[in-house]
């Protein structure tokens, strides 16, 4: 059986009238994982663009399952939207970098890594780090993927791993890391 998978980082909202334009004409789609999402319970940062951005996305999918993996206290994070009808068997998430409740945060270093199984599929959705200087290879981004790689490779049946990694085609870790014969 085929299963129809959209990954898309949606920019903290900031195009939210395309997306969910978009996001209503995609009902042939089983999943959908999401980076940049907020889920905020009260407009207290102005730095947000659509605040409430995961509500917005999760009336428009109203015949999925919405689960959300909060990555800071500020309402960031990673969505994703599961068909209803798939059968769901677990939902989880783990930190790559830094962890939820860290106060001193280092600028794009708290991320975490979402996960869902369905049927013998575990899908991951990742953001990786951001440091304002580019895409390329640092030591931040090299731990990072081995982390990455560390934790899924001890998932049975399929795997597949999304997101926005901003990481460059020919960096390292790309060319070296991201195959599934790790194990």
């Amino acid at each position: 059986m085929k299963m129809k998978l959209i990954s898309l980082n949606i920019w903290g909202g900031r195009l939210k009238n395309d997306l969910l334009q978009f996001l209503k004409n995609r009902s042939e789609v089983d999943v959908f994982l999401f980076q940049e999402v907020c889920n905020k319970s009260s407009k207290d940062d102005e730095e947000v663009a659509e605040p409430y951005i995961f509500s917005d996305i999760a009336k428009v999918l109203s015949g999925y399952r919405a689960i959300f993996a909060k990555a800071d206290d500020n309402g960031w994070g990673l969505a994703a939207f599961v068909r209803e009808g798939v059968e769901i068997k677990e939902v989880g998430d783990i930190f790559i970098t830094q962890y939820r409740n860290d106060k001193d945060e280092i600028i794009g270093k708290k991320r975490n890594l979402q996960y869902v199984t369905i049927r013998n599929i575990t899908l991951f959705n990742y953001h990786g780090i951001w440091t304002g200087k580019g895409k390329e290879d640092i030591e931040e981004r090299f731990e990072q993927s081995n982390k990455i790689v560390d934790f899924i490779k001890y998932f049975k049946g399929e795997i597949i791993l999304a997101g926005d990694f901003n990481l460059l085609p020919d960096t390292i870790r790309v060319s070296k890391c991201w195959r599934r014969d790790w194990v």
